[in-house]
């Protein structure tokens, strides 16, 4: 959508409503206010719904009832089939159980094709911006992470773009090859890194459950066996793993995977934002050889519960 469009003072907003079937994705929603807060005139929203086979997508655009002359507008549409088990089910289309940050230990989040997603923000950590059309088949953008990351403490980007990722654990098309050969890494000195974090903060609308997907591959040459790293990682000021070990989860360098993890935003204040935080740590519990952490890429999405997440 592209907000070029003046408004008077009695209708500052123009919200509408957008529902695709059984789903209302957006309700009260202002192109101005979505643009003057992202800094952006145009303003691309994207979303994951299941569809039946054999059944039609309707998408109804309606103006807000509760705001005199407010009206819908839309510029393009843009519909890519995808693969059912690529961000929230099985193949068969099972519930999955992924850890919800935050809640009593052990607690999960029930994740099914019944739920829809928003897409709130899709980064490539460690390297540039990537356009829709480099995705890997499924018109994805993704933006660089300067942005959102904290600038406190020294980092390093490594790269490696003679790899060849083994996709042995998870889908070729679950971020683009330029994904795993790029990162975010503390300094190259251990005593400086025992002393801060790598931290994100994405702004984020309160009092929903977010899908947080985050991306590794370990490709350093020095980085090969179980314990060379070892770090752990807070989403929202909660902790999310004690004991993350690249290697550990993927079985060898070169091989890329990603975790997901639900969190819960409440709101402070009555605000209708707040940060949704992203922090690896150094684990010092451990004998590592490198005191050090490390993350490719990142996604985070807004879970619709009710059908009816904005």
């Amino acid at each position: 959508m592209h907000q070029q469009l003046p408004h008077s003072a009695n209708n500052p907003a123009t919200p509408s409503r957008i529902s695709p079937g059984s789903f209302t994705l957006l309700s009260n929603f202002s192109t101005s206010l979505a643009a003057n807060f992202s800094g952006q005139d145009t303003i691309l929203k994207e979303f994951c719904v299941n569809v039946l086979e054999n059944q039609n997508l309707n998408i109804t655009f309606t103006q807000s009832q509760d705001y005199k002359d407010s009206y819908a507008f839309i510029n393009v549409i843009e519909i890519v089939s995808m693969p059912p088990d690529l961000y929230y089910t099985t193949v068969t289309g099972e519930t999955t159980e992924l850890p919800f940050v935050g809640q009593a230990p052990g607690a999960q989040f029930s994740l099914s094709n019944s739920n829809a997603l928003e897409m709130v923000y899709r980064a490539n950590v460690g390297g540039k911006s990537i356009s829709a059309g480099n995705d890997i088949g499924l018109y994805r953008a993704w933006s660089g992470n300067e942005d959102w990351f904290q600038k406190d403490y020294p980092s390093t980007l490594p790269v490696n773009l003679s790899l060849q990722p083994s996709f042995s654990l998870i889908h070729n098309y679950s971020a683009p090859v330029s994904v795993y050969q790029t990162a975010k890494s503390m300094s190259t000195d251990n005593q400086t890194n025992q002393k801060y974090r790598l931290t994100w903060v994405f702004p984020v609308d309160s009092m929903f459950t977010y899908l947080v997907r985050l991306h590794f591959c370990e490709f350093e040459l020095e980085i090969t066996v179980y314990g060379n790293r070892v770090f752990e990682i807070h989403i929202a000021d909660q902790i999310a793993e004690k004991k993350t070990d690249v290697i550990g989860w993927s079985g060898g360098n070169g091989v890329p995977v990603y975790k997901d993890y639900d969190v819960m935003i409440g709101s402070k204040a009555k605000q209708n934002k707040q940060n949704l935080s992203i922090a690896l740590y150094p684990s010092l519990a451990y004998m590592t050889n490198y005191i050090n952490a490390i993350l490719n890429g990142v996604e985070i999405f807004k879970v619709d519960s009710s059908r009816s997440p904005a």
